[in-house]
Protein backbone atom coordinates (compact mmCIF):
# COMPACT_ATOMS: atom_id res chain seq x y z
CA UNK A 1 0.00 0.00 0.00
CA UNK A 2 1.48 3.20 -1.06
CA UNK A 3 0.16 6.60 0.47
CA UNK A 4 1.26 9.97 -0.42
CA UNK A 5 -0.67 12.73 1.96
CA UNK A 6 0.97 15.89 0.55
CA UNK A 7 0.54 16.92 -2.62
CA UNK A 8 -0.55 20.15 -4.53
CA UNK A 9 -2.73 20.80 -7.77
CA UNK A 10 -3.12 24.08 -9.97
CA UNK A 11 -5.82 25.39 -7.42
CA UNK A 12 -2.84 26.79 -5.46
CA UNK A 13 0.69 26.91 -6.51
CA UNK A 14 1.11 22.99 -8.03
CA UNK A 15 1.36 23.03 -11.90
CA UNK A 16 -0.86 20.27 -12.59
CA UNK A 17 -4.90 20.22 -12.60
CA UNK A 18 -6.50 18.29 -10.37
CA UNK A 19 -7.50 15.67 -12.97
CA UNK A 20 -4.00 15.28 -14.46
CA UNK A 21 -2.50 14.87 -10.68
CA UNK A 22 -4.81 12.21 -10.22
CA UNK A 23 -3.39 10.69 -13.42
CA UNK A 24 0.02 11.10 -12.63
CA UNK A 25 -0.75 8.86 -8.77
CA UNK A 26 -2.35 6.34 -10.88
CA UNK A 27 0.68 6.12 -13.38
CA UNK A 28 2.88 5.95 -9.81
CA UNK A 29 0.45 3.13 -8.70
CA UNK A 30 -0.63 4.91 -5.65
CA UNK A 31 -3.27 3.74 -3.20
CA UNK A 32 -4.29 6.64 -1.32
CA UNK A 33 -3.52 10.85 -2.08
CA UNK A 34 -4.37 13.38 0.02
CA UNK A 35 -4.80 15.92 -2.35
CA UNK A 36 -3.89 19.21 0.39
CA UNK A 37 -3.47 23.04 -2.37
CA UNK A 38 -2.62 25.69 -0.01
CA UNK A 39 -5.46 27.25 2.00
CA UNK A 40 -8.28 25.92 -0.47
CA UNK A 41 -10.40 22.60 -1.71
CA UNK A 42 -10.82 24.54 -4.74
CA UNK A 43 -9.65 21.06 -6.41
CA UNK A 44 -11.63 18.49 -4.38
CA UNK A 45 -13.97 18.03 -7.05
CA UNK A 46 -12.36 17.59 -10.42
CA UNK A 47 -10.26 15.29 -8.81
CA UNK A 48 -12.69 13.16 -7.03
CA UNK A 49 -14.70 13.25 -11.22
CA UNK A 50 -11.28 11.68 -12.04
CA UNK A 51 -10.92 8.89 -9.80
CA UNK A 52 -9.87 5.27 -11.26
CA UNK A 53 -10.35 2.04 -9.70
CA UNK A 54 -8.23 1.39 -7.05
CA UNK A 55 -7.20 5.10 -6.29
CA UNK A 56 -8.47 6.91 -2.81
CA UNK A 57 -8.62 10.50 -2.63
CA UNK A 58 -8.33 11.87 0.56
CA UNK A 59 -9.21 15.56 1.22
CA UNK A 60 -6.87 18.10 2.86
CA UNK A 61 -5.60 21.25 2.78
CA UNK A 62 -2.10 22.76 3.83
CA UNK A 63 -3.23 25.50 6.05
CA UNK A 64 -0.44 28.73 6.48
CA UNK A 65 -0.03 29.43 9.77
CA UNK A 66 2.17 31.70 11.68
CA UNK A 67 4.47 30.77 14.96
CA UNK A 68 5.95 33.12 17.25
CA UNK A 69 9.72 32.48 18.00
CA UNK A 70 11.35 33.63 21.53
CA UNK A 71 13.18 36.46 19.33
CA UNK A 72 10.67 38.36 18.97
CA UNK A 73 9.48 37.76 15.24
CA UNK A 74 7.57 35.12 13.70
CA UNK A 75 7.97 32.24 11.42
CA UNK A 76 6.00 30.49 8.91
CA UNK A 77 4.78 27.48 9.52
CA UNK A 78 2.42 24.90 7.65
CA UNK A 79 -0.39 22.63 8.91
CA UNK A 80 -1.56 20.20 6.74
CA UNK A 81 -5.44 19.23 7.94
CA UNK A 82 -7.23 16.27 6.55
CA UNK A 83 -10.91 15.09 6.39
CA UNK A 84 -12.58 17.79 8.43
CA UNK A 85 -16.16 19.08 7.42
CA UNK A 86 -15.70 21.52 3.93
CA UNK A 87 -17.96 23.66 5.04
CA UNK A 88 -17.42 24.24 8.51
CA UNK A 89 -18.02 28.14 9.15
CA UNK A 90 -14.88 29.03 11.28
CA UNK A 91 -12.88 27.46 9.24
CA UNK A 92 -13.72 28.95 6.00
CA UNK A 93 -13.45 32.28 7.09
CA UNK A 94 -9.92 32.05 8.22
CA UNK A 95 -9.05 30.66 4.46
CA UNK A 96 -11.16 33.15 2.82
CA UNK A 97 -9.10 35.42 4.58
CA UNK A 98 -6.08 33.83 4.10
CA UNK A 99 -6.60 33.77 0.21
CA UNK A 100 -7.74 37.50 -0.47
CA UNK A 101 -4.58 38.63 1.34
CA UNK A 102 -2.58 36.27 -1.01
CA UNK A 103 -3.99 38.57 -3.61
CA UNK A 104 -3.38 41.73 -1.65
CA UNK A 105 0.58 40.20 -1.11
CA UNK A 106 0.93 38.86 -4.81
CA UNK A 107 0.24 42.44 -5.94
CA UNK A 108 2.62 44.05 -3.55
CA UNK A 109 5.56 41.72 -4.64
CA UNK A 110 4.53 42.40 -8.14
CA UNK A 111 4.94 46.37 -7.65
CA UNK A 112 8.14 46.01 -5.49
CA UNK A 113 9.22 44.00 -8.95
CA UNK A 114 8.23 46.88 -10.78
CA UNK A 115 10.20 49.20 -8.56
CA UNK A 116 13.52 47.33 -8.90
CA UNK A 117 12.95 46.98 -12.77
CA UNK A 118 11.45 43.85 -13.40
CA UNK A 119 9.11 43.49 -16.27
CA UNK A 120 6.45 41.61 -14.97
CA UNK A 121 2.95 42.71 -15.02
CA UNK A 122 0.10 41.96 -13.27
CA UNK A 123 -1.84 40.38 -15.99
CA UNK A 124 1.22 37.75 -16.70
CA UNK A 125 0.96 36.76 -13.02
CA UNK A 126 -2.86 35.84 -13.24
CA UNK A 127 -2.49 34.42 -16.51
CA UNK A 128 -0.31 31.94 -15.55
CA UNK A 129 -2.29 31.01 -12.13
CA UNK A 130 -5.31 30.95 -13.92
CA UNK A 131 -8.00 29.91 -11.42
CA UNK A 132 -5.32 29.08 -8.56
CA UNK A 133 -5.04 31.43 -5.62
CA UNK A 134 -2.21 33.60 -6.73
CA UNK A 135 1.01 32.61 -4.71
CA UNK A 136 4.95 33.31 -4.75
CA UNK A 137 5.88 30.44 -7.54
CA UNK A 138 3.14 31.90 -10.00
CA UNK A 139 5.17 34.95 -9.48
CA UNK A 140 8.45 33.19 -9.54
CA UNK A 141 6.90 31.74 -13.24
CA UNK A 142 6.32 35.21 -14.21
CA UNK A 143 9.95 36.52 -13.27
CA UNK A 144 11.56 33.36 -15.26
CA UNK A 145 9.66 34.14 -18.86
CA UNK A 146 10.34 37.87 -18.83
CA UNK A 147 13.76 36.87 -18.20
CA UNK A 148 14.50 38.40 -14.85
CA UNK A 149 15.73 34.94 -13.69
CA UNK A 150 16.80 32.01 -15.28
CA UNK A 151 14.46 29.55 -13.56
CA UNK A 152 11.74 30.01 -11.25
CA UNK A 153 13.80 28.51 -8.31
CA UNK A 154 16.45 31.63 -8.78
CA UNK A 155 14.01 34.10 -7.82
CA UNK A 156 13.54 32.66 -4.42
CA UNK A 157 16.82 34.29 -3.08
CA UNK A 158 17.35 37.43 -1.07
CA UNK A 159 17.71 39.26 -4.51
CA UNK A 160 13.78 38.53 -5.28
CA UNK A 161 10.84 37.17 -3.37
CA UNK A 162 12.43 34.78 -0.66
CA UNK A 163 11.50 35.56 2.74
CA UNK A 164 12.86 39.19 3.57
CA UNK A 165 13.99 39.45 -0.18
CA UNK A 166 13.87 42.81 -1.65
CA UNK A 167 10.59 42.29 -3.48
CA UNK A 168 9.25 40.22 -0.67
CA UNK A 169 6.07 41.00 1.06
CA UNK A 170 4.37 39.79 4.32
CA UNK A 171 1.21 37.98 4.35
CA UNK A 172 -1.73 37.03 7.10
CA UNK A 173 -2.21 33.45 8.55
CA UNK A 174 -3.22 31.74 11.15
CA UNK A 175 -1.64 31.13 14.47
CA UNK A 176 -0.86 27.31 14.41
CA UNK A 177 -2.13 26.90 18.04
CA UNK A 178 -5.19 28.63 16.54
CA UNK A 179 -5.33 26.63 13.18
CA UNK A 180 -4.64 23.04 15.53
CA UNK A 181 -7.89 23.92 17.26
CA UNK A 182 -10.02 24.83 14.43
CA UNK A 183 -9.18 22.20 12.43
CA UNK A 184 -9.73 19.71 15.18
CA UNK A 185 -13.15 21.92 15.92
CA UNK A 186 -14.05 20.93 12.08
CA UNK A 187 -13.85 17.64 12.73
CA UNK A 188 -10.50 17.15 10.94
CA UNK A 189 -6.68 15.71 11.73
CA UNK A 190 -4.12 18.28 11.92
CA UNK A 191 -0.29 16.99 10.84
CA UNK A 192 2.63 19.60 11.16
CA UNK A 193 4.06 19.63 7.69
CA UNK A 194 7.85 19.33 6.81
CA UNK A 195 8.88 20.64 10.54
CA UNK A 196 12.78 20.62 9.77
CA UNK A 197 12.21 22.23 6.36
CA UNK A 198 14.68 25.21 6.00
CA UNK A 199 12.81 28.70 7.12
CA UNK A 200 9.97 26.32 8.65
CA UNK A 201 11.68 24.86 11.30
CA UNK A 202 9.46 23.90 14.71
CA UNK A 203 11.02 23.83 17.94
CA UNK A 204 10.77 20.13 19.75
CA UNK A 205 9.07 21.94 23.05
CA UNK A 206 6.49 23.90 20.21
CA UNK A 207 5.34 20.46 19.00
CA UNK A 208 5.53 19.04 22.32
CA UNK A 209 3.01 22.19 23.36
CA UNK A 210 0.65 21.77 19.88
CA UNK A 211 0.45 17.60 20.72
CA UNK A 212 -1.03 18.83 23.84
CA UNK A 213 -3.43 21.05 22.08
CA UNK A 214 -4.56 18.20 19.72
CA UNK A 215 -1.58 18.13 17.36
CA UNK A 216 -2.64 14.33 15.68
CA UNK A 217 1.25 13.99 13.91
CA UNK A 218 4.55 15.18 12.15
CA UNK A 219 5.17 14.90 8.65
CA UNK A 220 8.29 12.86 9.08
CA UNK A 221 8.88 11.40 5.60
CA UNK A 222 9.38 14.47 3.14
CA UNK A 223 11.95 15.41 1.01
CA UNK A 224 13.85 18.16 2.90
CA UNK A 225 14.38 16.05 5.88
CA UNK A 226 17.54 13.88 5.75
CA UNK A 227 17.71 10.53 7.28
CA UNK A 228 19.22 11.78 10.92
CA UNK A 229 16.39 14.35 11.06
CA UNK A 230 13.53 11.49 10.58
CA UNK A 231 14.96 9.58 13.35
CA UNK A 232 14.60 12.49 15.10
CA UNK A 233 11.40 12.86 14.53
CA UNK A 234 10.46 9.77 14.65
CA UNK A 235 11.56 9.41 17.91
CA UNK A 236 9.69 12.53 19.04
CA UNK A 237 6.33 11.19 17.83
CA UNK A 238 7.12 8.09 20.00
CA UNK A 239 7.59 9.97 23.16
CA UNK A 240 4.42 12.29 22.18
CA UNK A 241 2.08 10.08 21.09
CA UNK A 242 2.07 11.44 17.57
CA UNK A 243 1.76 9.25 14.26
CA UNK A 244 4.35 9.56 11.41
CA UNK A 245 2.95 10.45 8.16
CA UNK A 246 4.85 11.28 4.59
CA UNK A 247 4.34 13.01 1.88
CA UNK A 248 6.21 14.11 -1.66
CA UNK A 249 4.67 17.80 -1.66
CA UNK A 250 4.59 17.48 -5.47
CA UNK A 251 3.78 20.99 -6.88
CA UNK A 252 4.17 18.97 -11.08
CA UNK A 253 6.76 20.80 -13.12
CA UNK A 254 7.64 23.29 -10.40
CA UNK A 255 9.32 21.22 -7.89
CA UNK A 256 9.91 18.16 -9.93
CA UNK A 257 9.35 15.94 -6.11
CA UNK A 258 7.54 12.79 -8.09
CA UNK A 259 4.32 11.36 -6.51
CA UNK A 260 4.88 9.01 -4.53
CA UNK A 261 8.87 9.58 -3.68
CA UNK A 262 7.69 9.69 0.21
CA UNK A 263 4.88 7.83 1.37
CA UNK A 264 3.07 7.60 5.20
CA UNK A 265 2.58 3.92 6.84
CA UNK A 266 -0.46 2.25 6.66
CA UNK A 267 -0.87 1.79 10.42
CA UNK A 268 -0.47 5.65 10.18
CA UNK A 269 -3.55 6.42 7.57
CA UNK A 270 -5.60 4.06 10.16
CA UNK A 271 -5.06 6.29 12.74
CA UNK A 272 -6.10 9.18 10.87
CA UNK A 273 -8.81 7.37 9.88
CA UNK A 274 -9.93 6.54 13.28
CA UNK A 275 -9.31 10.08 13.96
CA UNK A 276 -11.55 12.13 11.31
CA UNK A 277 -15.42 12.52 11.91
CA UNK A 278 -15.59 16.03 9.54
CA UNK A 279 -15.00 14.22 6.08
CA UNK A 280 -14.31 10.57 4.81
CA UNK A 281 -12.20 9.06 2.04
CA UNK A 282 -13.51 9.02 -1.75
CA UNK A 283 -14.57 6.04 -1.83
CA UNK A 284 -15.31 5.95 1.44
CA UNK A 285 -12.21 2.11 2.49
CA UNK A 286 -12.84 0.97 6.26
CA UNK A 287 -9.56 0.73 7.78
CA UNK A 288 -10.04 -3.45 7.91
CA UNK A 289 -10.21 -3.53 4.19
CA UNK A 290 -6.58 -2.08 3.61
CA UNK A 291 -4.76 -4.86 1.78
CA UNK A 292 -1.27 -5.59 3.30
CA UNK A 293 1.53 -3.17 1.80
CA UNK A 294 3.37 -3.45 -1.55
CA UNK A 295 7.00 -3.05 -0.86
CA UNK A 296 8.14 0.53 -0.60
CA UNK A 297 11.04 3.08 0.00
CA UNK A 298 10.01 2.78 3.88
CA UNK A 299 9.82 -1.58 3.63
CA UNK A 300 13.51 -1.89 3.30
CA UNK A 301 15.58 -3.40 5.34
CA UNK A 302 16.79 -1.68 8.20
CA UNK A 303 20.33 -0.62 6.75
CA UNK A 304 18.62 1.03 4.13
CA UNK A 305 18.02 5.40 4.50
CA UNK A 306 14.66 6.01 3.12
CA UNK A 307 14.82 8.10 0.48
CA UNK A 308 16.02 12.16 0.85
CA UNK A 309 15.65 14.79 -1.04
CA UNK A 310 19.41 16.58 -1.54
CA UNK A 311 20.35 19.87 -2.92
CA UNK A 312 19.75 18.93 -6.55
CA UNK A 313 19.15 14.92 -6.00
CA UNK A 314 17.95 12.85 -3.68
CA UNK A 315 19.06 9.69 -2.35
CA UNK A 316 18.39 6.03 -1.12
CA UNK A 317 21.60 4.24 0.04
CA UNK A 318 22.61 1.06 1.51
CA UNK A 319 25.76 -0.56 3.00
CA UNK A 320 28.53 1.87 1.57
CA UNK A 321 26.74 1.65 -1.77
CA UNK A 322 24.15 4.97 -2.55
CA UNK A 323 22.01 5.83 -5.61
CA UNK A 324 21.38 9.47 -6.14
CA UNK A 325 19.12 11.27 -8.62
CA UNK A 326 19.51 14.50 -10.61
CA UNK A 327 16.87 15.89 -12.87
CA UNK A 328 18.55 17.59 -16.45
CA UNK A 329 16.66 19.48 -18.76
CA UNK A 330 16.30 18.73 -22.45
CA UNK A 331 14.64 18.62 -25.82
CA UNK A 332 12.70 15.93 -27.34
CA UNK A 333 12.80 16.48 -31.38
CA UNK A 334 10.96 14.77 -34.04
CA UNK A 335 10.65 16.35 -37.94
CA UNK A 336 7.67 18.58 -36.92
CA UNK A 337 8.38 19.74 -33.16
CA UNK A 338 10.12 20.11 -30.00
CA UNK A 339 9.59 19.69 -27.05
CA UNK A 340 11.06 20.15 -23.71
CA UNK A 341 11.07 16.98 -21.83
CA UNK A 342 12.89 16.29 -17.70
CA UNK A 343 15.09 13.18 -17.65
CA UNK A 344 16.38 11.28 -14.80
CA UNK A 345 20.07 11.25 -14.63
CA UNK A 346 21.43 8.60 -11.74
CA UNK A 347 24.47 8.38 -9.92
CA UNK A 348 25.66 4.97 -8.43
CA UNK A 349 28.51 4.66 -5.90
CA UNK A 350 29.87 5.58 -2.80
CA UNK A 351 32.19 8.10 -1.16
CA UNK A 352 35.07 7.40 -3.52
CA UNK A 353 33.68 6.31 -6.95
CA UNK A 354 30.83 6.16 -8.99
CA UNK A 355 28.93 5.43 -12.22
CA UNK A 356 27.04 7.56 -14.04
CA UNK A 357 23.92 6.25 -15.58
CA UNK A 358 22.20 8.81 -18.58
CA UNK A 359 23.78 12.01 -17.56
CA UNK A 360 21.17 13.67 -19.74
CA UNK A 361 21.65 17.02 -21.17
CA UNK A 362 23.44 18.79 -17.68
CA UNK A 363 27.25 18.25 -17.59
CA UNK A 364 27.58 20.93 -14.82
CA UNK A 365 24.56 19.49 -12.91
CA UNK A 366 25.45 16.14 -12.89
CA UNK A 367 29.17 16.79 -12.06
CA UNK A 368 28.29 19.07 -9.61
CA UNK A 369 26.16 16.12 -8.02
CA UNK A 370 29.55 13.75 -8.52
CA UNK A 371 31.53 16.06 -6.33
CA UNK A 372 35.41 15.19 -6.06
CA UNK A 373 34.02 11.67 -6.60
CA UNK A 374 35.44 9.39 -9.59
CA UNK A 375 33.69 8.77 -12.04
CA UNK A 376 34.95 5.24 -13.23
CA UNK A 377 31.97 4.86 -15.87
CA UNK A 378 29.44 6.96 -17.66
CA UNK A 379 26.47 4.19 -18.66
CA UNK A 380 23.80 5.45 -21.79
CA UNK A 381 20.61 3.28 -20.86
CA UNK A 382 20.08 4.21 -24.72
CA UNK A 383 21.11 6.70 -27.56
CA UNK A 384 18.35 8.59 -26.88
CA UNK A 385 19.41 12.80 -26.88
CA UNK A 386 17.73 13.16 -23.87
CA UNK A 387 20.20 10.62 -21.84
CA UNK A 388 23.59 11.09 -23.71
CA UNK A 389 24.58 15.17 -24.64
CA UNK A 390 26.33 14.92 -21.87
CA UNK A 391 28.13 11.61 -21.68
CA UNK A 392 31.68 12.63 -22.67
CA UNK A 393 31.84 16.10 -20.96
CA UNK A 394 30.81 13.65 -17.89
CA UNK A 395 33.49 11.05 -18.54
CA UNK A 396 36.09 13.31 -19.89
CA UNK A 397 36.50 14.94 -16.35
CA UNK A 398 37.99 11.42 -14.80
CA UNK A 399 39.05 9.95 -18.23
CA UNK A 400 36.13 7.28 -17.63
CA UNK A 401 34.71 4.90 -20.45
CA UNK A 402 31.62 5.22 -22.03
CA UNK A 403 29.61 2.44 -22.28
CA UNK A 404 26.60 2.21 -25.53
CA UNK A 405 24.52 -1.31 -26.89
CA UNK A 406 26.17 -1.34 -30.01
CA UNK A 407 22.50 -0.96 -31.54
CA UNK A 408 21.83 2.19 -30.73
CA UNK A 409 24.96 3.85 -32.61
CA UNK A 410 22.81 5.02 -34.93
CA UNK A 411 21.06 7.17 -32.56
CA UNK A 412 24.51 8.15 -31.09
CA UNK A 413 26.52 9.90 -33.99
CA UNK A 414 23.00 11.52 -34.73
CA UNK A 415 23.43 13.22 -31.34
CA UNK A 416 27.12 13.05 -30.52
CA UNK A 417 29.82 14.78 -33.07
CA UNK A 418 32.82 12.52 -31.61
CA UNK A 419 33.79 9.50 -30.54
CA UNK A 420 31.47 6.31 -30.08
CA UNK A 421 31.53 4.88 -26.59
CA UNK A 422 34.28 2.68 -25.65
CA UNK A 423 32.17 -0.02 -24.15
CA UNK A 424 29.82 -1.87 -25.98
CA UNK A 425 26.91 -3.44 -23.80
CA UNK A 426 25.91 -7.00 -24.38
CA UNK A 427 23.29 -8.73 -22.38
CA UNK A 428 24.62 -10.80 -19.06
CA UNK A 429 27.31 -8.24 -19.25
CA UNK A 430 28.30 -6.27 -15.52
CA UNK A 431 29.69 -2.96 -13.67
CA UNK A 432 30.79 -3.37 -10.44
CA UNK A 433 31.41 0.12 -8.54
CA UNK A 434 31.45 0.73 -4.40
CA UNK A 435 31.08 -2.98 -4.15
CA UNK A 436 27.35 -3.99 -5.80
CA UNK A 437 27.12 -4.76 -9.08
CA UNK A 438 25.06 -3.47 -12.28
CA UNK A 439 23.87 -6.78 -14.14
CA UNK A 440 23.32 -5.30 -17.86
CA UNK A 441 19.72 -6.99 -19.71
CA UNK A 442 19.15 -6.32 -23.00
CA UNK A 443 15.67 -4.67 -23.10
CA UNK A 444 15.08 -3.46 -26.79
CA UNK A 445 11.62 -1.60 -28.08
CA UNK A 446 11.82 1.83 -27.21
CA UNK A 447 15.56 1.66 -29.04
CA UNK A 448 17.31 -1.21 -30.98
CA UNK A 449 19.60 -1.18 -28.05
CA UNK A 450 17.65 -0.28 -25.26
CA UNK A 451 19.46 -1.55 -21.75
CA UNK A 452 18.70 -2.12 -18.13
CA UNK A 453 20.70 -2.39 -15.28
CA UNK A 454 19.90 -4.48 -12.66
CA UNK A 455 21.41 -4.14 -8.95
CA UNK A 456 19.82 -7.23 -6.75
CA UNK A 457 21.91 -5.50 -3.48
CA UNK A 458 19.89 -2.29 -3.78
CA UNK A 459 16.74 -4.05 -5.04
CA UNK A 460 16.76 -1.71 -7.98
CA UNK A 461 16.96 -1.73 -11.84
CA UNK A 462 17.40 0.86 -14.25
CA UNK A 463 14.81 0.77 -16.89
CA UNK A 464 15.86 4.02 -19.04
CA UNK A 465 13.00 3.96 -20.87
CA UNK A 466 12.10 0.75 -21.53
CA UNK A 467 9.91 0.75 -19.20
CA UNK A 468 8.42 4.11 -17.05
CA UNK A 469 5.82 4.16 -14.42
CA UNK A 470 3.53 5.10 -17.07
CA UNK A 471 3.99 1.71 -18.96
CA UNK A 472 6.59 1.50 -22.52
CA UNK A 473 7.84 4.80 -23.38
CA UNK A 474 6.66 5.63 -26.86
CA UNK A 475 9.21 7.80 -28.74
CA UNK A 476 8.65 10.23 -32.04
CA UNK A 477 11.95 8.41 -34.07
CA UNK A 478 10.92 5.63 -36.33
CA UNK A 479 11.81 2.84 -34.37
CA UNK A 480 10.31 1.66 -31.68
CA UNK A 481 9.19 -1.91 -31.67
CA UNK A 482 6.38 -1.81 -28.92
CA UNK A 483 5.67 -5.78 -29.30
CA UNK A 484 9.04 -6.34 -28.53
CA UNK A 485 9.49 -3.73 -25.84
CA UNK A 486 6.27 -5.40 -24.44
CA UNK A 487 7.96 -8.64 -25.00
CA UNK A 488 11.51 -7.21 -23.35
CA UNK A 489 9.44 -5.78 -20.30
CA UNK A 490 7.66 -9.34 -19.46
CA UNK A 491 10.40 -11.81 -20.24
CA UNK A 492 13.00 -10.26 -18.24
CA UNK A 493 11.61 -6.99 -15.99
CA UNK A 494 8.66 -8.27 -14.77
CA UNK A 495 10.71 -11.18 -14.01
CA UNK A 496 12.83 -9.52 -11.20
CA UNK A 497 11.98 -9.73 -7.68
CA UNK A 498 8.59 -7.78 -6.78
CA UNK A 499 9.85 -5.27 -4.35
CA UNK A 500 12.39 -4.42 -6.63
CA UNK A 501 12.19 -0.66 -7.29
CA UNK A 502 11.92 0.50 -11.28
CA UNK A 503 14.12 4.18 -11.63
CA UNK A 504 12.98 5.20 -15.17
CA UNK A 505 14.97 7.85 -17.46
CA UNK A 506 11.82 9.83 -16.99
CA UNK A 507 9.20 10.63 -14.33
CA UNK A 508 8.71 8.99 -10.72
CA UNK A 509 9.43 5.12 -9.70
CA UNK A 510 7.45 2.13 -9.87
CA UNK A 511 7.97 -1.27 -8.57
CA UNK A 512 8.28 -4.71 -10.24
CA UNK A 513 5.25 -5.41 -8.30
CA UNK A 514 2.67 -2.79 -9.06
CA UNK A 515 4.33 -3.02 -12.80
CA UNK A 516 2.88 -6.71 -13.26
CA UNK A 517 -0.56 -5.51 -12.26
CA UNK A 518 -0.41 -3.18 -14.97
CA UNK A 519 1.28 -5.03 -17.83
CA UNK A 520 -2.06 -6.59 -18.79
CA UNK A 521 -3.45 -3.31 -19.36
CA UNK A 522 -0.70 -2.29 -21.32
CA UNK A 523 -0.92 -4.86 -23.74
CA UNK A 524 -4.47 -3.88 -24.40
CA UNK A 525 -4.11 -0.08 -24.69
CA UNK A 526 -1.09 -0.83 -27.32
CA UNK A 527 1.47 1.97 -28.10
CA UNK A 528 0.75 5.04 -26.24
CA UNK A 529 1.13 8.83 -27.42
CA UNK A 530 4.53 10.06 -28.24
CA UNK A 531 6.61 11.38 -25.41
Amino acid sequence: MRIDLHVHSNASDGTDAPAEVIRRASAAALDILALTDHDTQAGIAQACGALPAGLTLVPGMELSCLLDVPDGSQRSVHLLAYLFAPDDPALATETTRIRDDRLYRAQGMVARLNALGAPVTWEQVTRIAGDAVVGRPHIARAMAEAGVVATPADAFTGEWIADGGRAYVDRYAIPVDRAVALIRAAGGVPVLAHPRSPGYEVPDAVIARLAAAGLAGLEVNHPDHDSAQRDLLTGLCTSLGLMVTGGSDDHGSFNNSGLGRETTPPESYERLLSLAHGDAPVPVVPPEAIPPQVPGPEDLPPDVIPPQRLPGSSSVARMDARIELVWTPGVAEDDDSADTVEANSWIVGDDEEVIVIDPGEDAAAVLEAVGDREVIAVICTHGHAAHVVAALEVAERDEAPVALHPADKVSWRSVIDGDDPEIEMAHGGAFEVADVTLEVMHTPGHSPGSVSLYCSELDVVFTGDALLASGPAPHDHEYPDFPRQLNSIGEFLLDLPGETRVLPGHGEEITIAAASKRFDSWVTAGPGESA
